[in-house]
Protein backbone atom coordinates (compact mmCIF):
# COMPACT_ATOMS: atom_id res chain seq x y z
CA UNK A 1 0.00 0.00 0.00
CA UNK A 2 1.18 3.51 -0.81
CA UNK A 3 -0.15 6.69 0.73
CA UNK A 4 0.84 9.88 -1.11
CA UNK A 5 -0.79 13.29 -1.26
CA UNK A 6 -4.51 12.53 -1.02
CA UNK A 7 -4.31 9.11 -2.68
CA UNK A 8 -3.93 5.63 -1.32
CA UNK A 9 -2.80 2.97 -3.78
CA UNK A 10 -3.48 -0.65 -3.00
CA UNK A 11 -2.45 -3.72 -4.95
CA UNK A 12 -4.57 -6.82 -4.84
CA UNK A 13 -3.03 -10.02 -3.63
CA UNK A 14 -1.73 -12.05 -6.54
CA UNK A 15 -3.16 -15.16 -4.90
CA UNK A 16 -6.68 -14.01 -5.81
CA UNK A 17 -5.82 -13.52 -9.49
CA UNK A 18 -7.18 -9.98 -9.64
CA UNK A 19 -3.81 -8.42 -10.56
CA UNK A 20 -5.05 -4.86 -10.01
CA UNK A 21 -3.68 -1.68 -8.49
CA UNK A 22 -6.32 0.76 -7.26
CA UNK A 23 -5.92 4.42 -6.32
CA UNK A 24 -8.56 5.74 -3.94
CA UNK A 25 -9.08 9.31 -2.72
CA UNK A 26 -8.48 9.42 1.03
CA UNK A 27 -11.06 12.14 1.65
CA UNK A 28 -14.12 10.56 0.06
CA UNK A 29 -13.12 6.96 -0.72
CA UNK A 30 -13.83 7.38 -4.43
CA UNK A 31 -11.75 5.33 -6.85
CA UNK A 32 -9.48 7.62 -8.88
CA UNK A 33 -7.95 5.04 -11.22
CA UNK A 34 -7.16 1.36 -11.54
CA UNK A 35 -4.77 -0.61 -13.69
CA UNK A 36 -4.46 -4.32 -14.41
CA UNK A 37 -1.03 -5.91 -14.60
CA UNK A 38 -1.07 -9.64 -15.37
CA UNK A 39 0.79 -11.76 -12.80
CA UNK A 40 1.27 -8.74 -10.54
CA UNK A 41 3.21 -9.27 -7.32
CA UNK A 42 1.59 -7.50 -4.41
CA UNK A 43 4.45 -5.26 -3.25
CA UNK A 44 4.54 -1.66 -4.50
CA UNK A 45 7.23 0.98 -4.11
CA UNK A 46 6.74 4.72 -4.66
CA UNK A 47 9.59 7.13 -5.38
CA UNK A 48 8.45 10.68 -6.01
CA UNK A 49 5.40 10.48 -8.25
CA UNK A 50 6.20 7.07 -9.72
CA UNK A 51 4.95 3.66 -8.58
CA UNK A 52 7.22 0.71 -9.26
CA UNK A 53 5.91 -2.84 -9.37
CA UNK A 54 6.93 -6.23 -10.69
CA UNK A 55 5.16 -9.24 -12.09
CA UNK A 56 5.94 -12.93 -11.85
CA UNK A 57 7.01 -13.16 -15.48
CA UNK A 58 10.04 -10.85 -15.19
CA UNK A 59 8.12 -7.66 -15.92
CA UNK A 60 9.21 -4.40 -14.27
CA UNK A 61 6.70 -1.55 -14.47
CA UNK A 62 6.69 2.19 -13.78
CA UNK A 63 3.28 3.81 -13.26
CA UNK A 64 2.34 7.46 -12.83
CA UNK A 65 0.90 7.92 -9.33
CA UNK A 66 -1.54 10.67 -10.27
CA UNK A 67 -3.08 9.09 -13.37
CA UNK A 68 -2.34 5.36 -13.26
CA UNK A 69 -0.80 5.55 -16.72
CA UNK A 70 2.01 3.13 -17.50
CA UNK A 71 5.22 5.08 -18.00
CA UNK A 72 7.33 2.09 -18.93
CA UNK A 73 7.25 -1.69 -18.89
CA UNK A 74 10.45 -3.66 -19.25
CA UNK A 75 10.84 -7.40 -19.51
CA UNK A 76 14.01 -8.71 -17.92
CA UNK A 77 15.60 -12.02 -18.94
CA UNK A 78 14.17 -11.89 -22.45
CA UNK A 79 16.11 -15.02 -23.33
CA UNK A 80 14.97 -17.08 -20.33
CA UNK A 81 11.89 -19.28 -20.22
CA UNK A 82 9.08 -17.69 -18.25
CA UNK A 83 7.61 -19.42 -15.24
CA UNK A 84 4.35 -18.54 -13.54
CA UNK A 85 5.88 -18.81 -10.11
CA UNK A 86 8.55 -16.36 -9.01
CA UNK A 87 8.13 -16.28 -5.22
CA UNK A 88 11.35 -14.37 -4.65
CA UNK A 89 10.36 -11.32 -6.71
CA UNK A 90 10.72 -8.19 -4.57
CA UNK A 91 11.08 -4.44 -4.68
CA UNK A 92 12.99 -2.55 -2.00
CA UNK A 93 13.79 1.16 -1.91
CA UNK A 94 15.62 3.52 0.41
CA UNK A 95 14.07 6.51 -1.35
CA UNK A 96 16.88 6.90 -3.85
CA UNK A 97 17.92 3.46 -5.02
CA UNK A 98 15.44 0.86 -6.15
CA UNK A 99 16.48 -2.77 -5.89
CA UNK A 100 14.69 -5.50 -7.81
CA UNK A 101 15.30 -9.19 -7.25
CA UNK A 102 14.24 -11.98 -9.57
CA UNK A 103 15.10 -15.55 -8.69
CA UNK A 104 18.54 -14.85 -7.19
CA UNK A 105 19.35 -11.97 -9.54
CA UNK A 106 19.64 -8.47 -8.07
CA UNK A 107 19.20 -5.30 -10.14
CA UNK A 108 19.69 -1.72 -9.03
CA UNK A 109 17.62 1.02 -10.63
CA UNK A 110 20.62 2.59 -12.37
CA UNK A 111 21.40 -0.74 -14.04
CA UNK A 112 17.82 -0.80 -15.35
CA UNK A 113 18.18 2.71 -16.77
CA UNK A 114 15.96 4.49 -14.24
Amino acid sequence: MIVADELVCISTDEGYGKNMIFAVNLKDGVEVWKIKIPNLRSNLVCIGTTIYCVDAKYGFHRIDLATGATIQSVKLFKDRPVTNNAPDTYLVSDGEILLVTYQYHLFASDALGF
